[in-house]
């Protein structure tokens, strides 16, 4: 398996071993959902300036929507980025390894009720 250079992925697999599946973040996604958070931002800024200072500052639902949504929209775009920076989450035959920024959880499968998996997220929820 090729692995990131990460210190704790790499100790964690020098002890446990290879897991049977490893799951993070791809770069492409990262570098879109980046982007994308980015333009979300700049559009909210310079539509706020052309709204309030060279257009008609008039309310308006719609536009209010717009105006507020999409920045608000890439900033939390931009804070869930940060909050999962370096997640990565192995797959063992005995439970599931959660690792963020030297943070590691264990979920064995004994102690896990449900999990869920979507295309790039694994969700485990334990009572």
């Amino acid at each position: 398996m090729d692995l990131p250079d990460n210190d704790h992925l790499h100790r964690a697999v020098v002890e446990l071993g290879e897991p049977d599946a490893l799951f993070r973040v791809s770069r492409a996604r990262f570098l879109t959902k980046l982007v994308v958070g980015v333009a979300l931002v700049a559009f909210g800024i310079v539509a706020n300036y052309f709204w309030w200072v060279r257009g008609p500052a008039t309310p308006d639902h719609l536009v209010m929507l717009v105006l507020v949504g999409a920045p608000l929209s890439g900033l939390s775009l931009l804070l869930h980025m940060y909050r999962n920076r370096g997640l990565y989450v192995l797959l063992y035959p005995t439970g599931l390894l959660r690792l963020r920024r030297g943070e590691v959880d264990s979920f064995p499968w004994a102690e896990i009720d449900t999990s869920r998996w979507t295309r790039q997220v694994v969700t485990v929820c334990d009572d």
